[in-house]
């Protein structure tokens, strides 16, 4: 028996809701985020987060998907692991059969409904796009998307992974392609990206979905540009063809964290959803650089109708290209002189890059309603 409980505002009072759902007797909790852009006329996407070993949802909400929730338009969800007592302590963990010093956390929770619950939920009572159903995870959570690609890959159409393979004491018996991308750093001491005890290694789980996805071997390489002093290199491998696309990003010294721009050259959430949305490879979008010594102000900001924007005449003698928090051209102004006015009235909530013609970020702009 499924039963879900509002436990806060109406939805078109506010966009994120703390939800809980009962499954197999058991209160489980989840947040949801709704853009305002959704109006129940158009079938949205839906993006679910795990968080890792020891997290919640409330932190976890904090990578910033929800930036691009609101230009992109998908609803996300956010859930919450039940607790495990383990070494003495206690802390949540999903049942994905990744074992933490030699112990494989509840083994006798059924994750995967409650999450196929939850999904059941928001078919019920919103207008879902069903062939757009994204799950991405951190380390632990990662483990658990892997495990639900073998699975739920009927009602799933792509997963990410950050620093999470597949479960040393989860037997994979996928019957469906589905689109995977792992993204891992190489000096990971939590989740080693080679000699992992925990699951897979990197490369392993990588030529795992590739041979399940009858993908090309040979892989197309790119290099993200090396914008920020971060004494790291984020390599991309996408392996074409086959029945569903796999994709790696290496993170050349990368660590057991979550890489994000301005303090990194790549976006951990920008290209998962590039990914989700897209597929790689695609016509590489507008690297920003984001240095600051490119002058111009801007009010009000945040803006739901008209923005001014003030620029150093020093600054740019060419267009104004505004992005989407995903790096997508959205707009671009020839300015005539140094006061240049933007009606923002029609794009979708959320934060924005206005831009120099080269990819220099002017400014960031949020537009609100």
């Amino acid at each position: 028996m499924i039963f879900v409980a509002l436990v806060s505002a109406v939805m078109c009072y506010a966009q994120l809701e703390t939800r809980e759902i009962t499954h197999d007797d058991t209160t489980r909790k989840y947040l949801e985020y709704i853009p305002a852009s959704y109006t129940g006329n158009e079938a949205f996407p839906v993006v679910f987060v795990l968080h890792g070993l020891g997290d919640n949802m409330n932190n976890f909400y904090n990578v910033g998907m929800n930036y691009i929730a609101d230009t992109a338009g998908f609803i996300l969800i956010i859930p919450e692991a039940l607790e495990f007592s383990m070494m003495g302590y206690t802390m949540t963990a999903w049942n994905s059969g990744a074992s933490s010093n030699g112990i494989t956390p509840n083994t006798d929770v059924d994750d995967t409904g409650f999450l196929m619950a939850v999904l059941d939920s928001l078919e019920t009572h919103y207008t879902i796009d069903t062939t757009q159903v994204y799950f991405f995870g951190l380390s632990m959570g990662g483990y658990m998307c892997n495990k639900l690609a073998c699975e739920k890959a009927d009602r799933i159409n792509a997963i990410a992974s950050v620093s999470g393979t597949m479960g040393v004491n989860y037997t994979p018996e996928p019957v469906l392609p589905i689109a995977c991308l792992h993204i891992h750093g190489t000096n990971d001491e939590t989740v080693a990206y080679t000699g992992n005890t925990s699951g897979m290694d990197a490369d392993s789980l990588v030529n795992y979905w590739i041979a399940h996805n009858n993908n090309d071997t040979a892989a197309i390489e790119y290099t993200y540009p090396d914008t920020v002093d971060d004494n790291l290199v984020f390599e991309r491998y996408v392996y074409p063809n086959g029945d569903a696309q796999v994709a790696h990003i290496k993170v050349i010294n990368g660590e057991h964290t979550w890489y994000y721009k301005p303090q990194n050259d790549i976006d951990y959430a920008q290209e998962i959803w590039r990914f989700f949305k897209y597929r790689f490879p695609e016509p590489e979008q507008q690297a920003i650089s984001f240095e600051t010594s490119i002058g111009c102000s801007m009010f009000p900001n945040p803006a739901s109708s008209f923005v001014t924007i003030e620029i150093n005449e020093t600054a740019t003698s060419g267009d104004i290209n505004i992005y989407n928090s995903s790096g997508k051209l959205v707009q671009t102004i020839s300015p005539e002189a140094q006061h240049v006015q933007l009606d923002v009235s029609g794009m979708p909530v959320g934060m924005y890059y206005v831009c120099t013609s080269t990819g220099k970020l002017m400014h960031k702009l949020v537009v609100s309603r």
